[in-house]
């Protein structure tokens, strides 16, 4: 496998260059505190059943409900609406990006072609469409480009459940993947192809796993040098050093530096830590909930971890890296000079 894919390494490259996204961070955060004030799913399930000819009262949510329990009847799921997506209807709550199946499904019961569904993903759902590497996208993607009926696709996504020992080839870059897919014409042979190519939900995010992996090596280093600059910590820090002998990061250490105080629940106060920042209503909600912690990183090395995990830890990860080289680089040019005085 090639260390890195060249879409992965844009998006990476996209978080060091400051220059390109910080004069818009201010308006985006804006805009994502109104978004935590509205049902952004609702819109787009209302929006799309008046293109259908169904009208109703907006107010009603009960009347979109009963007709989406007929839609999904009527393409092939038989139990009708799963609670999942009437809560995010009636409740306001969001979707979860890492149930694909329920993604698509709400899509396929609402008439949507490809090009509608990967619109709604991103508009409604905030989430990116077809991750081609994952079998489930890849069957949804290679059912909405053909025109299938949910029975063939369900019948599809049942196959690959059933498969295990898989060892697919990880070299192949996710946009060839996708390329591959719109050239298939025969369900056999993409069941073949997903065999070779795409992996299973254990089994993602590998290239993202080892950048996070050497991130967390990287910082480590500068973690352990950023604490030992500070007065009075020398001491302490030999009795919990970041790295250890075996190479293996203390990823609760280096999350203790990250944010200033220990991450881990059991350990906060009423007004500290991630405590405090949960309850901070000056951003938006989307930004506070699931901020990484030691447990989300167990569950990125053992593959179990969700896609905002993920995305997640690499920001913070990117942004300590990209604030703690800086410190250690201002200590060298002014020896007489303390990591406080920076910090002001």
């Amino acid at each position: 496998m090639s260390e890195y894919h060249e879409m992965t390494k844009a998006a990476m490259t996209y978080l060091q260059s400051t220059d390109v996204w910080a004069d818009e961070l201010f308006d985006d955060t804006e805009y994502a505190m109104d978004l935590d004030r509205r049902n952004v799913i609702l819109e787009g399930v209302q929006k799309r059943l008046r293109i259908l000819g169904f009208e109703y009262d907006d107010s009603d949510t009960s009347s979109i409900i009963k007709e989406l329990n007929g839609r999904y009847r009527a393409i092939g799921i038989s139990e009708g609406i799963p609670k999942a997506v009437s809560n995010w209807i009636k409740e306001s709550i969001p979707a979860n990006p890492a149930y694909r199946e329920n993604l698509y499904n709400l899509c396929m019961a609402l008439e949507m072609s490809l090009q509608e569904t990967e619109e709604f993903f991103l508009k409604y759902y905030m989430t990116i469409p077809f991750n081609f590497k994952d079998r489930i996208d890849a069957v949804y993607y290679y059912g909405l480009k053909k025109g299938k009926e949910y029975p063939e696709i369900k019948q599809m996504l049942q196959t690959i459940e059933s498969w295990t020992n898989e060892d697919p080839q990880a070299d192949k870059a996710t946009y060839m993947v996708q390329m591959d897919l719109n050239e298939i014409e025969d369900d056999d042979k993409l069941i073949e192809y997903l065999k070779e190519h795409t992996f299973s939900k254990e089994r993602q995010f590998q290239t993202s796993r080892a950048e996070i992996e050497r991130l967390l090596g990287l910082n480590a280093v500068v973690a352990e040098k950023e604490m030992d600059s500070r007065e009075g910590m020398d001491d302490e820090r030999n009795h919990h050093r970041i790295k250890g002998d075996d190479d293996r990061v203390n990823t609760n250490e280096l999350l203790r530096v990250i944010y200033g105080f220990d991450n881990q629940s059991y350990y906060l106060g009423e007004n500290k830590g991630l405590q405090r920042m949960a309850k901070c209503d000056t951003l938006p909600e989307r930004f506070r909930k699931r901020f990484p912690r030691n447990q989300e990183f167990s569950d990125i090395r053992n593959g179990t971890a969700s896609p905002e995990a993920y995305r997640k830890a690499i920001v913070i990860l990117k942004l300590y890296n990209y604030f703690g080289e800086r410190v250690l680089s201002w200590l060298a040019e002014n020896k007489n000079r303390s990591i406080y005085d920076f910090q002001e």
